[in-house]
């Protein structure tokens, strides 16, 4: 109750106590008051008569005004004792939702209030304080005094970065976020953010989002099994090298640098079961003899650094494309048993040292389609192997050498055996590869 309902109420007891004092008063004084003077006979006449006895009225009990004593008093203690009320104020900064709403309230004495107060998307930081003091963002208090409830927060740019399956690595601008999926994450300025999810044994995943203040964006993902990277981001996480420090990712090209021994390679590591599929690569031979292959290779497993597979390459200089059964060659060494399934000259392929390529390799069950920059060089039918591993495989023979990766990409939606038959020209199956220095 607010103090001037107070004095109000206790001017209206007071003057309606005086007017009942004044009404009780009232009886008495007239019984008191009468006539003074008395006619000369009369009084003559009295002296005369014997004088009567003095009667004296009794004095009431005064209830009217013990009613009233007991009237006030029952009001002042309801008004002012029990049913004393004391004030809330909530006040609410931007973002900020849940009860009490901003404003006044009165409570009764020593009731318990309930409040909760969380976040809109946008926001971060949520402060609560009771009188000054940080309290929890929920919780109660006790209307033992006028209370003050206040809540504030930070306005921050938020991005929600989810995906199908979870747990797949997020770059943000190029950068190792050091976050997986789902994720969210918040920004005190807004700004452009370039996402890529990656999942070992899925497709990469790019999208461009702008974060803005107070606002809650989403980027959702549902990832494609299979392969796709575009080594735009700095390590090349799904790959297992053979050597480690001879395969590294930079201006937006998985790189191979090296001089030691006949071939290397590496490795992607997450397995597939399918058996229709098309692999694709766009690769170029930068330093070395352009005598030497540039492949993609379909693996079933490995023996250490032997691979049991499918071997597809083509010679920088454009001179024959080639397509070798592994079955125990060293990717390393360069030694072990292979068969040749078909061979012939690229007349699509761009010759010469620092030219991009395309080659595609299409399976449908044990029938494989060969493609140079889009064009169809061969296919062939073999059932020895089936394939679960993808990887870039180089020959170098001891030569200094380096390759450069644009973007590999594995897919299995689809793909089918084409119709279109090898070129009519195709040379005789050579036997003598590889030539190795």
């Amino acid at each position: 109750m607010k103090k001037t309902q107070v004095k109000t109420i206790a001017w209206i007891v007071l003057l309606t106590f005086a007017a009942m004092l004044q009404v009780s008063q009232a009886p008495l004084r007239a019984a008191a008051t009468g006539p003074t003077v008395a006619k000369a006979e009369e009084s003559s006449f009295i002296e005369q008569e014997q004088e009567a006895p003095l009667k004296v009225a009794k004095k009431k009990f005064p209830w009217l005004i013990v009613l009233g004593a007991a009237v006030v008093a029952a009001a002042v203690i309801y008004f002012v004792v029990l049913n004393k009320k004391y004030t809330l104020t909530v006040s609410l900064g931007e973002g900020i939702s849940g009860t009490p709403a901003a404003g006044s309230a009165q409570y009764k004495k020593n009731k318990t209030v309930s409040y909760n107060f969380s976040l809109q998307s946008g926001y971060q930081d949520l402060i609560v304080t009771l009188d000054g003091a940080p309290v929890a963002a929920s919780g109660s208090l006790k209307m033992d005094k006028d209370h003050a409830l206040a809540a504030v927060s930070t306005k921050v740019a938020v991005v929600a970065v989810n995906s199908t399956p979870a747990g797949a690595k997020i770059y943000d601008n190029g950068v190792d976020s050091g976050q997986v999926t789902n994720h969210v994450f918040t920004y005190n300025a807004p700004g452009t953010h370039k996402y890529i999810i990656r999942q070992c044994g899925y497709q990469d995943f790019e999208q461009q989002e702008s974060a803005e203040m107070g606002m809650l964006k989403t980027v959702s993902a549902a990832l494609v099994p299979g392969i796709y990277e575009s080594f735009s981001v700095p390590a090349a996480s799904c790959w297992q090298p053979y050597a480690a420090s001879e395969w590294t990712v930079s201006g937006g090209a998985y790189r191979f640098v090296s001089a030691v021994d006949q071939f290397n390679y590496s490795l992607y590591k997450s397995a597939f079961n399918q058996s229709n599929l098309s692999a694709e690569v766009k690769m170029k031979r930068v330093i070395g003899n352009p005598q030497d292959d540039d492949a993609v290779v379909l693996i079933e497993r490995m023996e250490g650094s032997k691979a049991f597979g499918y071997w597809f390459s083509y010679q920088a200089n454009g001179s024959d494309f080639w397509i070798v059964r592994f079955d125990g060659w060293d990717m390393y060494k360069g030694n072990g048993k292979f068969k040749v399934l078909g061979n012939g000259k690229p007349t699509t392929l761009a010759p010469g040292l620092n030219q991009w390529n395309m080659i595609k390799i299409v399976r449908a069950g044990s029938n494989y389609a060969f493609y140079i920059n889009k064009t169809l060089v061969k296919t062939v039918a073999d059932s020895t192997y089936n394939p679960h591993y993808l990887a870039l495989g180089v020959m170098l023979g001891r030569t200094s050498t380096q390759m450069q990766y644009d973007y590999v990409k594995l897919d299995f939606t689809g793909t089918a055996h084409p119709t279109a038959a090898a070129p009519a020209t195709e040379p005789a199956i050579v036997k003598s590869w590889p030539e190795l220095n």
